[in-house]
């Protein structure tokens, strides 16, 4: 009995030792999942925001080019649930907001204009930022990018946001 009580409790502690480290493993790999997506979302911030079109339209404000070319189905294209120019200083020129599941139209925008007045330095001096936030209808990873002429140049004309709700089929395509 006493042998039995000894190997039970150092087996126990083994396998409470692997579950631990398991656990960790996939914590670490959710992780690490979770950025690389916010990164990609960045990127896509960063690409958008380089296009001499939308340079253009900061200018001209003709309302043609984001009906055209930030279109549901853009946004579809690119799994964006929100995009939003924002001019220097700060004002949202223009925005689309989806629903993360119908994909239709919301009239409400799921990025604060706190969550921008905090980012309003950096997007003043055409630095990128990307974080995940707290919306009414759930987590979303937004990212900043400057909006460029098309090769990388200014004049800086202002900011796109790309945000991405963080749903259940984002959760299984990271997995």
């Amino acid at each position: 009995a006493g042998n039995y009580t000894l190997q039970r409790h150092f087996v126990l502690k083994e396998f409470r030792a692997l579950e631990t480290e398991f656990a960790q493993r996939d914590l670490d790999r959710a992780n690490e999942a979770m950025e690389r997506e916010q990164e990609a979302v960045a990127t896509m911030a960063s690409d958008w925001g380089n296009w001499n079109e939308i340079h253009e339209y900061m200018q001209s404000r003709d309302p043609a080019l984001p009906e055209r070319d930030l279109s549901v189905s853009a946004m579809d294209g690119l799994g964006m649930d929100y995009v939003a120019l924002v001019d220097v200083s700060g004002r949202i020129i223009w925005a689309r907001s989806l629903h993360p599941e119908t994909r239709a139209s919301i009239a409400s925008p799921p990025v604060q204009s706190t969550v921008l007045v905090s980012w309003e330095q950096a997007m003043r001096a055409g630095e990128r930022r990307s974080s995940m936030i707290r919306t009414e209808r759930g987590a979303m990873m937004i990212a900043v990018a400057p909006v460029l002429n098309g090769e990388g140049g200014g004049p800086l004309r202002g900011s796109l946001v790309l945000g991405r709700y963080f749903t259940p089929p984002v959760i299984a395509e990271l997995a």
